[in-house]
């Protein structure tokens, strides 16, 4: 491997078929991406996402049911129902920060951002929170994201406690803290900055056709 600094590239996937355009985002992903690095990924599968994205954790750090023999480098998690331009893990990753995210939308309705300046479980999802990037702004800190191509140092995981993800209830039902804002609270607890790309976008695919891209729903040519 040389002096190649190594990736592991996690797919969070329960599908036994996956979108045509995720697909295809992957496949250019991944030759884009060993131009410049050692790449290795894993389709990761569970009834439960946040043991998916744990499981990713810990085989990036040789603690997992593979073991490679060494500790990657870099960690990226990827959901199957998004697509990936095929430069992004490269121009992460010369960012040179703990944890680099790029702008993703909610599912639902209104589509909103899952990026946050703030997160103190009482008015984070409220607009003032919200981090409705437009794509100049640069490279912005922020507090809590969803992982979804995420790129993140794997250092920072022997500094943080396991489990990295998991869902908390908060006492009423229906209502509980996510494993992605759990994630996020530990950033913050250990001092860990995260940063958003504001350039980069991962559209979130909403079936066969349309997807969500900065709060727009658009379709595939």
């Amino acid at each position: 491997m040389g002096e190649l600094k190594k990736v592991l590239i996690a797919v969070i996937s329960n599908r036994g078929q996956w979108p045509k355009q995720f697909a295809l985002s992957l496949i250019e992903l991944i030759n884009e991406t060993r131009k410049d690095f050692y790449v290795e990924y894993f389709v990761i599968s569970s009834c439960d996402v946040n043991h998916m994205r744990n499981l990713a954790c810990l085989l990036s750090i040789n603690q997992g049911k593979q073991p490679r023999g060494f500790k990657f480098d870099y960690l990226v998690q990827l959901d199957d129902d998004h697509m990936y331009p095929a430069d992004f893990i490269k121009k992460f990753i010369e960012f040179d920060k703990d944890v680099v995210v790029g702008c993703t939308s909610q599912r639902n309705p209104p589509f909103g951002p899952t990026q946050y300046y703030e997160f103190n479980f009482i008015d984070m999802k409220e607009e003032k929170n919200l981090c409705r990037f437009k794509g100049n702004e640069g490279l912005v800190k922020i507090k809590a994201s969803g992982p979804v191509g995420m790129v993140m140092k794997t250092d920072v995981l022997e500094k943080l406690e396991y489990p990295y993800f998991s869902q908390i209830d908060v006492g009423t039902p229906g209502n509980f803290i996510g494993g992605d804002i759990f994630f996020s609270k530990q950033l913050e607890d250990h001092g860990i900055e995260m940063f958003c790309d504001s350039s980069t976008s991962f559209p979130h695919g909403l079936g066969e056709g349309p997807y969500s891209d900065r709060g727009e729903v658009r379709f595939i040519k």
